[in-house]
């Protein structure tokens, strides 16, 4: 894991953002949609399930995201808006576009509702 990723350009200089800001920021996107819209895809468990951050050295981030699933649900779909909202809201926060977001599933459960 990195301590800080320096994002910016030669031109307008640059900031280290320490990596715990990326993870909080996605931690805080998959509990919002744990939550509500992928209440019955996907949770996310502290425990088990982790957010890393790794800087490609090519100028983009790279954020590694591990859920757990449940059993019957349309997993694929829930991994894809998890992608998509995590990129959306640290593209929003830190005008950062240079992002590869992987997620995948550590396990599958039944849903207890």
């Amino acid at each position: 894991m990195v301590n800080y990723v320096y994002i910016g350009n030669q031109e307008n200089g640059k900031i280290g953002v320490s990596s715990y800001v990326f993870i909080q920021i996605a931690k805080d996107t998959i509990n919002d949609l744990c939550s509500s819209a992928l209440k019955k895809s996907i949770k996310f468990d502290e425990q088990k399930d982790k957010v890393t951050v790794r800087d490609d050295k090519k100028g983009g981030i790279s954020i590694n995201v591990t859920v757990t699933g449940y059993k019957g649900s349309d997993i694929s779909k829930a991994c894809s808006l998890i992608q998509k909202e995590i990129y959306t809201s640290i593209n929003g926060l830190l005008e950062l576009s240079a992002l590869r977001i992987n997620v995948s599933v550590s396990s599958l459960e039944e849903y207890h509702g």
